[in-house]
């Protein structure tokens, strides 16, 4: 009764400040956001996911999977890493890693060998998500299953991150992100100062804190987008590869989901 109460007070003071400022994007609070966006994505997951497959970066959310499905976690770093980025991480909330691997690249999954890939609020942590996409699309079957989540940057804390153009991404692809890494890590710092660093390690000096970041291999957030510009990427993914079918791409509060099949 009290979280219904919660609830029912939450979304009438959203409704009340969206009155007052219809052309500001206010922020779901994450109290409604995230118990509503699990049970879109279990409905999803149930319609689309089947056989044996991976989740990349579950950590402490993992994808409610129907009881017929196996998944293995796979994680690049081992919790105690993750406690360097941020101490105060639960780490007994998480899922246990069964692969430590890179996400982007994934060299330990053979070609066509998992029927699904899961990967919740992952491609923004890519440094070439164009490179991570084909290597995910590498490993599942044909007709496999790609689900994929993304934070529209309207709703977080990116808000007023320049969004991530495609000729970016495609030059992150052609080139290597290498040449682009710093200064994403300068816009993190640039836009959102050291309230985004959960290190417990500060510096007042901008390039002092992009250097300690970098030197931790600190997750950020390399790229951002919106629902328009993630389609469009989706799009540009396609005509790169023409090796899926988009099944599924819906908003979902304050994320979006797509759903790619590959062919």
């Amino acid at each position: 009764m009290k979280n219904s109460t919660l609830i029912a007070n939450l979304t009438e003071k959203i409704r009340s400040i969206k009155l007052r400022q219809k052309r500001k994007i206010i922020p779901i609070p994450p109290e409604i956001s995230q118990s509503s966006e699990n049970s879109i994505r279990q409905t999803i997951a149930q319609k689309y996911l089947k056989g044996e497959g991976i989740e990349i970066g579950a950590l402490n959310n993992p994808l409610k999977l129907p009881h017929s499905v196996k998944v293995k976690y796979l994680d690049k770093y081992p919790f105690e890493k993750l406690k360097i980025h941020d101490p105060n991480f639960k780490t007994q909330e998480c899922v246990n890693v069964d692969i430590f691997d890179d996400g982007e690249k994934l060299e330990s999954l053979k070609d066509s060998s998992v029927d699904f890939v899961i990967a919740n609020h992952f491609i923004e942590h890519c440094e070439n998500p164009i490179k991570a996409f084909e290597n995910m699309i590498r490993v599942i079957k044909s007709s496999g299953i790609l689900f994929l989540s993304i934070p529209d940057k309207r709703f977080i804390f990116d808000r007023d991150r320049p969004i991530t153009s495609m000729e970016h991404i495609i030059k992150d692809y052609n080139e290597g992100p290498q040449y682009s890494k710093r200064l994403h890590y300068e816009e993190w710092v640039k836009y959102l100062g050291t309230s985004a660093n959960l290190s417990g390690v500060h510096y007042d000096d901008v390039s002092e804190e992009v250097d300690h970041l970098m030197k931790i291999d600190y997750s950020i957030h390399y790229h951002v987008w919106t629902q328009k510009e993630f389609l469009e990427y989706i799009l540009l993914l396609k005509k790169m590869f023409n090796t899926f079918e988009l099944e599924l791409f819906i908003k979902n509060n304050t994320e979006v989901v797509v759903v790619i099949r590959k062919n």
